[in-house]
């Protein structure tokens, strides 16, 4: 077996509203908005597996073996977090912050 497809979700927070926002170039469609860190993981977690099946044509199984970064913008993508399937990896800066 070969190493899982990665995909990347970048976070921001707007500075406007105080809302973060998630968006992903490799996954079409996904840009999605939370008033806590939590929040936007929750709903990465909910629609990005979805709209991978949907956008990307991959199946259960396929989105199941991919892994998703999420990452804030400023932030370099070196200390990660696992969580379950697809297996997701996030920023120590976005787990620290407060809501």
């Amino acid at each position: 077996m070969g190493q899982p497809t990665s995909y990347l979700v970048n976070v921001l927070k707007c500075e406007e509203s105080g809302m973060l926002v998630g968006s992903s170039s490799d996954i079409p469609g996904l840009t999605l908005e939370a008033k806590t860190p939590r929040g936007i993981v929750k709903a990465i977690m909910e629609v990005a597996p979805l709209l991978m099946m949907r956008n990307l044509n991959l199946s259960s199984e396929e989105v199941g073996e991919c892994v998703i970064k999420v990452q804030t913008q400023d932030t370099p993508t070196t200390e990660r977090q696992r969580t379950q399937g697809p297996h997701i990896f996030l920023d120590s800066d976005l787990l620290n912050a407060t809501a």
